[in-house]
């Protein structure tokens, strides 16, 4: 009964809004004081009720009141409990907040203490070593567990209903169906990632389990390469450590609803990382498969979203660096070669594409010179800083865990005096960071940031390598390798998303949608979305647009997508038409289109009231 009682709070400060996720909290809670008290009675230990590992617990109950505070924050209970307070909400969630932490402190230590009596009973017994593919299949299940339950993508969820993905979906599907890009359908997003979910939708052509699919490996070969970097510095059994890795990185707000660009660019900076960090720990420089392929990666962040090259800036920086200080200029040349070999395969084929398209010309109007150039004159040096200022508190507000989890692993080389590695981490980090808040930003932006996650990791492999000692073979039971996969593993359904697995299929707005488009009875109907992003209509409806300005971007030619959807909207161009407005009766009127009606539904995190609209003398049936 203590042991219950003691690990209330912990349920209090893992609990989030709505039915399930206080379901899930509350079969862990069970779980977990089941589990302690079969060990207490079998082993007949007790444990002393006080704070045993202190940095640990520290930094566990600050993750776990930052969890609650995204849960909570302007829900309405909290804002009952301000006005009562006679303080702001956001005040009053970081103070329940914290004060719940707090006295879930002595609960988060005694299961440490628990964890690490179980490491150290079975650290004498033959231990049960891990191959190299059981480990690829350990991270294969944390990245299948941690995008299932934290990816909007996934087929547990009704539906993801961010304009991103949608707009990404439906140019990428077009291409199955001999549209190009750009040219045809309007996109700002790099090439590959539009070609990434042509393949997402040759797996599923109507719904994004094939963008889930895609997520699912590159999350593996994230949490992969993660563990690669653990691994040159401490046991390889540290794979134990990546889903502690995997619920850091994606279950905060920046990972929004799943499917960014952001994810996809994350295992190949991870990669170049990993390179980094095995060159400077062997005081070498990369071999010459590890330039090419350096090549190979940065060329396709390049062609996903070029605003994160600045991480292969600093990289390059500091191998000009680290060449000069090892007397090895003529190997870093021949490495400048092979990256630019390397920089060729994907290149050479994505202009080949275009080329044969006759669409070189807008590709680079729409991909490069839209993006870039948004202001017909030069800016003032005090906007990019304040761009650079706005992307940092949105990092702080959005990102948290993330950006506590970082700086911890560039406090443990300072504090280890890992020179050449904190260096090469901070011109890295300093160079991603210009790059990507220099011209605007998004609360999601600071995801890419997730790569910088692992060394903060080396805080609890620095703990579990003095349980394991110098002895050879595993440091943690198999018991334990299962205890704590499994832990990190739900505790990964606590994410930004998990709310939404209580939305049903037939309440969303983009399925009535469909609903009224099927009863219309036009074969291939078309939609047009009046200055908005892709809804999710096209998704759901398994429709390809037939208008190049088929939703409205938010880039430098607005003036002209405007003017092509007026000219539609007056000729009645499309079958269907839908408008965003906060109100119900107050709605646009089209020359072509009669109103219909109006359902209520999310985009991204608002909700409001989409007018729809048939071409006149439409009948629906």
């Amino acid at each position: 009964m203590t042991v219950f009682l003691l690990e209330l709070p912990v349920l209090f400060l893992l609990a989030g809004k709505g039915k399930i996720p206080f379901i899930i909290s509350s079969c862990i809670y069970l779980f977990v004081c089941g589990i302690i008290f079969i060990y207490r009675k079998k082993n007949n230990i007790q444990f002393p009720i006080k704070i045993q590992y202190p940095i640990i617990t520290i930094l566990l109950c600050l993750a776990g009141a930052i969890l609650f505070y995204q849960r909570w924050n302007n829900s309405g209970r909290i804002m009952a409990v301000a006005s009562i307070l006679h303080k702001s909400p956001k005040q009053t969630c970081i103070i329940t907040a914290l004060l719940t932490a707090m006295i879930s402190s002595f609960g988060i230590d005694y299961i440490l203490k628990v964890l690490l009596s179980l490491s150290k009973n079975r650290n004498n017994t033959d231990s049960f070593t891990f191959s190299d593919s059981m480990i690829k299949i350990y991270i294969f299940i944390t990245a299948f567990l941690t995008i299932t339950l934290n990816s909007r993508c996934a087929p547990v969820y009704p539906f993801n209903h961010w304009v991103d993905p949608n707009t990404m979906f439906t140019v990428g599907k077009a291409v199955l169906k001999g549209y190009v890009p750009y040219r045809d359908l309007y996109e700002q997003k790099g090439p590959l990632l539009i070609f990434l979910h042509t393949i997402g939708a040759a797996i599923s052509f109507d719904s994004f389990i094939g963008i889930w699919v895609l997520e699912v490996i590159f999350c593996f070969f994230t949490l992969y390469f993660g563990y690669k970097i653990l691994s040159l510095f401490w046991q390889r059994e540290s794979f134990i450590l990546v889903p502690l890795a995997a619920f850091v990185i994606y279950s905060g707000y920046a990972f929004r609803t799943g499917d960014m660009a952001e994810e996809y660019c994350l295992p190949l900076l991870l990669y170049s990382l990993y390179v980094g960090c095995k060159a400077i720990k062997n005081n070498t420089l990369p071999s010459t498969a590890e330039f090419l392929w350096i090549g190979v990666t940065s060329s396709m962040v390049f062609w996903i979203k070029y605003s994160m090259v600045g991480f292969y800036v600093g990289w390059f920086l500091f191998f000009i660096f680290h060449s000069v200080r090892l007397k090895r200029i003529k190997d870093l040349v021949h490495g400048i070669i092979l990256i630019a070999a390397g920089l060729l395969p994907v290149t050479i084929l994505i202009l080949i594409y275009f080329a044969a398209n006759n669409s070189l010309q807008i590709f680079y109007e729409t991909y490069f010179y839209n993006n870039l150039y948004k202001f017909s004159r030069p800016l003032p040096f005090s906007y990019y800083m304040e761009n650079m200022t706005s992307g940092l508190m949105n990092f702080v507000n959005r990102n948290p865990l993330v950006l506590i989890v970082s700086a911890a692993g560039i406090l443990w080389l300072l504090f280890r005096k890992k020179w050449d590695l904190l260096f090469y981490i901070l011109i890295v980090y300093l160079f991603t960071f210009i790059c990507v808040y220099l011209n605007t930003n998004f609360p999601y932006y600071s995801f890419i940031f997730g790569v910088f996650v692992i060394f903060g990791l080396f805080w609890p492999a620095t703990l579990f390598g003095k349980i394991a000692g110098n002895k050879p073979g595993i440091m943690i039971s198999d018991n334990s390798v299962i205890s704590l996969f499994f832990s990190l593993a739900i505790l990964a359904f606590f994410s930004y998303n998990v709310s939404y697995l209580e939305n049903k299929k037939e309440d969303l707005m983009q399925y009535k949608m469909k609903e009224v488009i099927e009863r219309s009875g036009i074969e291939n109907p078309t939609l047009l979305y009046y200055r908005t992003l892709d809804l999710g209509i096209n998704t759901t409806a398994g429709m390809i647009p037939n208008v190049r300005y088929f939703c409205l971007f938010n880039v430098n030619n607005q003036s002209e997508m405007n003017y092509e959807q007026s000219k539609c909207l007056h000729e009645g161009c499309v079958d269907f038409v839908t408008a965003f407005s906060i109100d119900p009766d107050v709605y646009p009127e089209f020359n072509a289109y009669d109103h219909q009606g109006w359902f209520v539904g999310p985009t991204d995190n608002n909700y409001g009231y989409y007018h729809y609209y048939t071409r006149k003398d439409t009948i629906i049936l």
